[in-house]
């Protein structure tokens, strides 16, 4: 899905604050939020690109094919 600049910042607060709930939560855990779900769900470039802007720190988990990033917010 396209964002536009209102629907970038209203994606970026809503996952922030899943991630400050959830800390270290998987990206693919953070697919589907009450915003942006259905036709309309984020893709997992589109939730690292946001976090990554926002100033979460991911962290690689896992090992070999089977690795993710999970993330927390920075204080």
């Amino acid at each position: 899905m396209r964002l536009n600049k209102q629907q970038t910042e209203a994606a970026t607060q809503e996952l922030v604050a899943l991630v400050q709930q959830y800390p270290g939560a998987a990206t693919s855990a953070l697919r589907g939020t009450p915003k942006f779900h259905g036709m309309r769900t984020l893709s997992l470039a589109q939730i690292i690109r946001l976090l990554r802007k926002a100033g979460a720190q991911p962290t690689l988990e896992g090992a070999g094919i089977r690795t993710y990033y999970s993330w927390t917010v920075r204080s």
